[in-house]
């Protein structure tokens, strides 16, 4: 399972700090949903996934509120034993796939307009755990709804440098 999303250093944190301290989670919205069964898993088989996230942001100078969008690719797949006696990697079988955005919309107090990299930075931290849940959620609803066993996404992780790396 993979999961990870890259933040940058110790200013891009505190970018986002700024925007986390004053930022109000108004709304969240599914904004684009695309779901492909290709073939029914085996059930004999545990489910594995993939995933990657791609958050962005949407802001109009002057104005005070902005929009988190996350896109998240699931791949599910199963892995088997290979079938030739000559190859000794197992098989990865992807059978779904899950492609869908959410939109969350954050207000900011006036008068405090806050920077593109600011902004860039709360959508890779604070704005992407904002989300999170809701993607959780409709991935174990949808996976339960398509006929195959719910999955779970596992909690979120961001690598952060340890401090030996920030030196």
């Amino acid at each position: 399972m993979t999961h990870d999303i890259e933040v940058g250093g110790e200013e891009d944190r505190l970018d986002a700090a700024r925007i986390g301290g004053r930022a109000h989670f108004a709304d969240v919205r599914l904004i684009r949903s695309a779901v492909t069964l290709d073939h029914f898993p085996n059930p004999d088989l545990e489910l594995s996934y993939n995933l990657s996230m791609q958050p962005s942001i949407e802001y109009d100078e002057g104005h005070t509120h902005f929009v988190v969008r996350t896109s998240y690719v699931i791949e599910i797949f199963q892995t088997s034993e290979p079938d030739d006696d000559e190859s000794t990697e197992d098989v990865a079988d992807v059978f779904a796939t899950l492609d869908f955005e959410y939109g969350g919309l954050f207000f900011l107090p006036p008068n405090d307009p806050p920077t593109t990299s600011e902004l860039e930075a709360f959508a890779r931290t604070t704005g992407t755990f904002a989300l999170y849940p809701h993607a959780r959620e409709y991935t174990n609803s949808t996976t339960s709804r398509m006929g195959i066993p719910p999955l779970t996404l596992d909690l979120l992780r961001i690598d952060l440098p340890t401090p030996s790396q920030s030196d």
